[in-house]
C-alpha cells in the first residue's frame, strides 16, 4: 500500500520517542513518483533528484521540484548514465554531474548545470576519476594523474585547476566517497579502510572507513557508517575520534543537518523504518520517529530545518524543530 494513502488516516507517523524535551520531527509534505539521488540544497522548499513517473524506468533526467506547489521548476535531460553527484543553491543553483563513457568508464567528465544551461566543467583526460563534489569556489575531484599518482584537485567555477594535493595510493579506489565542508574548500573522504580530510595545503587520514559519509559544519567533523550496519563514528578534522555509537538498528543512510548540530539517520527496525537524530558533537540521541517502511535514502537541507526521506515510489519532507515546543 502506498504510504501517501496513509496520510489521510494520520498513520504515517507511527510513534515518536523524544530524547530531548520539546524536540520534534513533523511530516510536512509528500511527492509521488520515483525519486533517486534526491538532494535538499540551501533552499528547503525545493528538491533536486533523478525522477521518473511510477512504472517508467528511472533515467538520468533530473528535476528541481517545489514541495508545496509540487511544481517542477527545472528539468535536465542528461546523457544516459550521468551520475547526479551534488547540488548547491548558494548564490545560484549549481548541479554537478559525472559523465562516463561506455568505452572507458574509469575516465570521466564533469558537467555543471544551472537553471539556464549545462556545460562541460572538467575532463580527467582519460585518467581514472573516482568522485567529485562541489565546493564554495568550484569543485573538487579525486583522480589519478598522468603518472599514476592519486591526487585531490580543486577547480574554480570555470573548471581551471587551482590547487592539488597528493593522497595515499590506497585512497584512489572505486570505494572512495567525497563530501565537501561547505562553506570553504575542505573535502572529506572515506574508503573501505581509510577516512580523512584534505585542504589545499594539508591532508590528514586515519584508519577506519565506511560507505556512508557526511560533514558536520558545526563541529568540523566527519561522520561515517556502513550501510546495513549499526555503528556510527565521528572524527574531528584533525583525525581525533570525537564519538562512537552503536544504535542497535541498521543504518540505511545519513546526512548532516547543516548548522543545526544534528545528524539525521534513516534506519531499519524489523520491517519498519525510522528517522533518528543524533547530536553532532556528542553522538547522543536527540529524537526519533517511526515510519511504516524503511527509507531508501535520506537527505538534509543545509539550513538544518528539513530532511527528506526517499521511498520506492514517494518522497516525504519532514520539518525539524530543534528549538523548543513541538
Amino acid at each position: 500500500m502506498s504510504m501517501v494513502r496513509w496520510l489521510g488516516a494520520a498513520t504515517l507517523l507511527v510513534s515518536q520517542s523524544a530524547c530531548s524535551a520539546g524536540l520534534s520531527i513533523v511530516h510536512q509534505s509528500a511527492l509521488v513518483g520515483q525519486f533517486r539521488d534526491a538532494r535538499l540544497g540551501d533552499e528547503t522548499a525545493d528538491i533536486h533528484a533523478r525522477f521518473a513517473e511510477i512504472g517508467k524506468p528511472v533515467t538520468s533526467t533530473v528535476v528541481r521540484q517545489e514541495f508545496s506547489s509540487r511544481q517542477v521548476l527545472d528539468q535536465l535531460s542528461m546523457s544516459a548514465g550521468a551520475e547526479f553527484r551534488d547540488v548547491t543553491e548558494t548564490g545560484e543553483v549549481r548541479a554537478l554531474f559525472i559523465e562516463r563513457s561506455a568505452a572507458r568508464p574509469e575516465a570521466a567528465s564533469l558537467v555543471l548545470a544551472t537553471t539556464s544551461a549545462a556545460s562541460d566543467l572538467y575532463s580527467s583526460e582519460e585518467q581514472p576519476l573516482y568522485d567529485a563534489v562541489l565546493t564554495t569556489g568550484g569543485a573538487a575531484v579525486i583522480q589519478r594523474d598522468a603518472s599514476g599518482g592519486c591526487i585531490l584537485r580543486w577547480l574554480d567555477r570555470k573548471g581551471e585547476a587551482t590547487d592539488q594535493v597528493g593522497l595515499d595510493d590506497a585512497i584512489c579506489t572505486d570505494t572512495v566517497h567525497l563530501t565537501a565542508g561547505r562553506p570553504g574548500s575542505t573535502v572529506a573522504f572515506t574508503t573501505e579502510t581509510l577516512t580523512g580530510v584534505a585542504e589545499p595545503d594539508a591532508v590528514r587520514q586515519w584508519d577506519g572507513g565506511g560507505d556512508l559519509l557526511t560533514w558536520d559544519v558545526l563541529s568540523d567533523s566527519v561522520i561515517t557508517a556502513w550501510k546495513g550496519e549499526t555503528e556510527i563514528r565521528a572524527w574531528l578534522d584533525d583525525g581525533t575520534e570525537s564519538w562512537y555509537t552503536d544504535i542497535g538498528q541498521s543504518v540505511d543512510d545519513l546526512d548532516a543537518l547543516g548548522g543545526a548540530g544534528a545528524i539525521g539517520l534513516a534506519t531499519t527496525v524489523g520491517s519498519n523504518g525510522r528517522i533518528v537524530l543524533l547530536e553532532s558533537v556528542t553522538g547522543n540521541a536527540l529524537t526519533a520517529i517511526d515510519v511504516p517502511v524503511p527509507g531508501l535514502a535520506l537527505t538534509a537541507g543545509s539550513a538544518g530545518t528539513h530532511l527528506a526521506l526517499t521511498l520506492e515510489e514517494e518522497l516525504h519532507l519532514f520539518s525539524i524543530d530543534l528549538t523548543g515546543a513541538p
